[in-house]
């Protein structure tokens, strides 16, 4: 090896005033293996392969290479696509340690951000399955209270029962006679209660868009929840509506007429 290697290295780095310190951290250089080509003491490094690989990265640093010096050493090498690791066994490089925590801090920043995001995740399930829930039970319960409502509207006897009450006074009245005939058509629904010759008929809700008949021999007392909800036709003539709306009114039905109770 060429005596001037050594000294050819060191008066390259002196010029660009870099100290060995600063020239291993750029060039990932051990400083021992920096200090042993400048002094020309290449054959303390085991491999004679490696020993070729410090010396080509290092006259590149420093621009180097056409030196003739650098040239003879290097003759006998083989090209290689990939440079060698420059590090040594038991040797660290300035800055190693430094790359070691940030690399391990980058894992457990990854590590939190992937567990909060995961536990956000599971919050979202729980929020979400929560609300149905809770959608849920208040859609049952207004089922609930609306059954109760509409039970509570109908206390009267069964429709069936009030029609063949109706049949059974129509029979009562011949074809042609003298009797009570009285027609209601609800308007809006209105909940009304009809007595014929002193028996219930009907008491309860009479829907919108409905109608219906009924007779008597003498009288009928109607009672009307929303007067202005029910039009009344009496033996056939029409007497338009029984009220004005959202007016509760009594009326009794007689042969003579119309008279109303209404307190």
């Amino acid at each position: 090896m060429p005596e001037i290697l050594g000294k050819t290295f060191k008066k390259a780095r002196e010029a660009k005033q870099l100290s060995i310190e600063e020239t291993s951290e750029k060039t990932r250089i051990p400083k021992k293996i920096i200090k042993a080509i400048e002094e020309d003491r290449l054959c303390e490094i085991p491999s004679v392969f490696y020993a070729r690989g410090f010396v080509r990265t290092y006259s590149k640093f420093l621009g180097c290479e056409g030196e003739k010096a650098v040239k003879e050493y290097l003759a006998g090498s083989e090209k290689k696509k990939e440079e060698p690791r420059l590090l040594l066994d038991n040797e660290q490089v300035p800055g190693d340690k430094v790359l070691k925590y940030q690399r391990k801090a980058a894992i457990a920043l990854l590590a939190i951000f992937g567990i909060w995001m995961l536990g956000l995740g599971i919050l979202q399930v729980k929020k979400f399955v929560s609300n149905s829930a809770s959608k849920y039970k208040a859609h049952v319960a207004d089922k609930k209270e609306q059954a109760v409502k509409e039970q509570a509207v109908k206390i009267v006897p069964p429709r069936e029962a009030a029609k063949e009450k109706v049949q059974d006074a129509a029979k009562a009245v011949p074809e042609k006679t003298e009797g009570i005939e009285l027609e209601i058509s609800a308007r809006a629904s209105t909940l009304i209660e009809v007595v014929s010759d002193d028996d219930l008929l009907f008491k309860g809700i009479l829907k919108k868009g409905s109608s219906d008949t009924w007779r008597a021999k003498k009288e009928i007392n109607l009672e009307i929840g929303n007067a202005g909800g029910v039009t009344l036709k009496l033996n056939g003539k029409d007497l338009g509506y029984a009220g004005k709306r959202g007016k509760k009114k009594t009326i009794e039905i007689t042969k003579d007429g119309i008279i109303d109770k209404t307190k």
